[in-house]
């Protein structure tokens, strides 16, 4: 099974997280993502990168993903403003990803949307999911951050949701992502 925690990070914060898991990680990485939020039946996203295009629908418990070749993107987004298929938000983020103890972690500086740290692992039972989540907390601990509730994470989106266009519509996004 696969287990999911994420919270908010405060600005002054970030640097010191960032730090944190780029001394202790044992993978790291990071990339500009700029991801379209189609207004479809599902959840239909296409995440651009300098190195890659995302294709990635998930409806109910299904998640489908494909990768396209960079020389087609600006097609396919061609294709979609063709058919109809509209933008019903768009993010750009800067974002780190970490594997540390098994656990993949994501902390994802989003253009005025805040910085949001993800967890996410994989447990086979009861017992190895609550030794992770027991260092995770430890991590959060370390790190003076506080989990994040539901409902503050919906209002957060909610309120990028309706304002996108006005915080980031005019915003290059092959400038952001060199």
């Amino acid at each position: 099974m696969i287990q999911e925690i994420r919270t908010v990070v405060k600005e002054a914060d970030l640097e010191k997280v960032i730090n944190y898991f780029d001394k202790s990680a044992n993978k790291k990485d990071y990339e500009k993502q700029v991801i379209y939020n189609y207004h479809t039946e599902g959840d239909l996203r296409l995440i651009r990168t300098n190195s890659y295009v995302k294709l990635s629908f998930k409806d109910n418990n299904d998640n489908d993903v494909v990768y396209i070749s960079k020389k087609y993107e600006k097609d396919l987004l061609n294709m979609f403003k063709n058919i109809g298929i509209s933008i019903e938000f768009k993010r750009f983020r800067e974002r780190y990803k970490y594997i540390y103890n098994n656990i993949y972690i994501t902390l994802d500086k989003g253009v005025k949307i805040g910085n949001i740290l993800r967890f996410k692992f994989n447990y086979k039972n009861e017992e190895e999911k609550n030794n992770v989540l027991s260092i995770i907390k430890e991590i959060m601990d370390n790190l003076n951050i506080e989990e994040t509730s539901v409902s503050k994470f919906e209002e957060l989106y909610g309120k990028y949701r309706t304002s996108w266009n006005d915080l980031v519509g005019d915003m290059n996004e092959d400038i952001f992502l060199k």
